[in-house]
């Protein structure tokens, strides 16, 4: 069986994503393949800046479950103190 490029590549990613235990692992390799998306497309600024929105579009996602899970921790933890 011949695989071309790409199905080496996708089966790389689904592995990495097997791989990950916390959603947080799942954003770093993300990142890390945006990362490496960007030196390859050094020259092209709209590509450039897609790739920074998807970064902002990325921690704002994170940043905003993080603060769900944090209030959800106070909300718990408000709930034990009033028992």
């Amino acid at each position: 069986m011949c695989f071309q490029l790409n199905d080496l590549m996708v089966m790389a990613v689904k592995y990495q994503a097997l791989l990950c235990k916390r959603p947080q692992d799942l954003l770093l390799v993300t990142l890390n393949h945006i990362d490496e998306i960007r030196t390859f497309v050094l020259g092209d600024s709209h590509v450039s800046d897609l790739l920074d929105y998807t970064y902002s579009l990325l921690f704002s996602v994170r940043y905003s479950c993080v603060a769900v899970i944090c209030t959800r921790l106070e909300f718990d933890a408000c709930l034990l103190n009033s028992e």
